[in-house]
Formats: C-alpha cells, structure tokens, sequence
C-alpha cells in the first residue's frame, strides 16, 4: 500500500477514537452532583452510551469501510439538527451552537467522508 493509501487507511481510525474520547469527557459531568457513588456510576454509564454506539460504529467501519463511512456520515448529519436545536435552547446563542455543531457532529461527518474516500482509494488501486 502506497503512503496515501496508508495515510487514507489510518486516518479515520485514529480520529474516530480521538473523537470517542472527546465525546465520552463529557460522561465525566455525572460525578460530583453529592449523590451516593453508585448512582454516580449508573449516570456515568447512562452517559457513555454514545460512547458505546461509536465505537461499535467504528467497529463495523474497522471491516467495512463503506458501510462505516455512511453510517457515521448520517450521523454526524442526523444529529446536527437536534444538537443545535437544544443547545440553542440552553444558551439562546446561534454562534455558540454553531461551534458546538462544529466540535461533534462535523467531525463525525468528516470522519465518515475518510472512510469513503479510504474504501474508494482502495477499490481504484485494485483495477
């Protein structure tokens, strides 16, 4: 394989699990809210499941570049509107929502696109 066929194959991996770690920081905010420790650990676990859900997203995009790439292409696209709609709720900031939009859904969007791109890459180095 070429160094932009290695680059291509790489490059989505590793930004998606930089990306599952990102999202899963945010788990972190269930502790500390004065509640007994178990129920901090049910919170915690309760606000990994997007965690979860990338990672078996990456899981089936690891073997199936194509599949992988759409599905967290939709992702990032599906999930843009609801993110925006409720942070624009909480801080009445069209600009702050924009940038949270920018943080997590258009990276999994992008993410995505290499995954394409990387399947695509492939099948033309094949012929």
């Amino acid at each position: 394989m070429d160094t932009k066929g290695q680059i291509l194959h790489w490059a989505p991996r590793i930004l998606s699990i930089f990306m599952i770690g990102f999202i899963s920081l945010f788990a972190l905010d269930a502790f500390g809210q004065d509640k007994p420790l178990i129920d901090e650990v049910k919170d915690y676990l309760i606000h990994l499941i997007p965690c979860f859900i990338l990672l078996l997203v990456l899981i089936i995009a690891w073997k199936r570049e194509r599949l992988g790439g759409i599905i967290f292409a939709v992702l990032g696209l599906g999930l843009s509107p609801y993110v925006f709609i409720m942070n624009y709720r909480n801080n009445d900031s069209i600009a702050t929502s924009l940038g949270v939009i920018a943080l997590i859904t258009l990276p999994l969007f992008l993410i995505g696109l290499l995954f394409l791109w990387s399947h695509a890459h492939k099948k033309s180095s094949l012929k």
